[in-house]
């Protein structure tokens, strides 16, 4: 795990992962405006494997939150400054 950067999973919104996490009462971390991905701000990843390894804070329920992906479900993957808090703009897309 790095101390140093986000990372932001952008998930395919037709997936079956993309389709839990865009759900209204979801706990993503937002959605893209133009697209309607799904994303997820995680502390680590790992893609040595058949899928994504990804953890993530989310900001309800559970302190920590283990993810194995599909990498058919994911639209891309973002590295940020840990300190950054908007690192979305930066990468020009928005997030509702």
């Amino acid at each position: 795990m790095t101390d140093k950067h986000w990372f932001l999973v952008l998930l395919d919104p037709r997936s079956a992962i993309g389709q839990m996490y865009a759900a209204e009462d979801s706990n993503n971390d937002g959605i893209t405006v133009n697209a309607g991905c799904p994303v997820l701000r995680c502390t680590d990843i790992h893609m040595d494997g058949p899928l994504l390894f990804a953890v993530r804070k989310p900001s309800k329920g559970p302190s920590r939150q283990e993810l194995y992906i599909p990498y058919s479900a994911v639209v891309g993957i973002f590295q940020a400054d840990r300190h950054d808090d908007e690192p979305e703009k930066r990468f020009g897309f928005q997030l509702r």
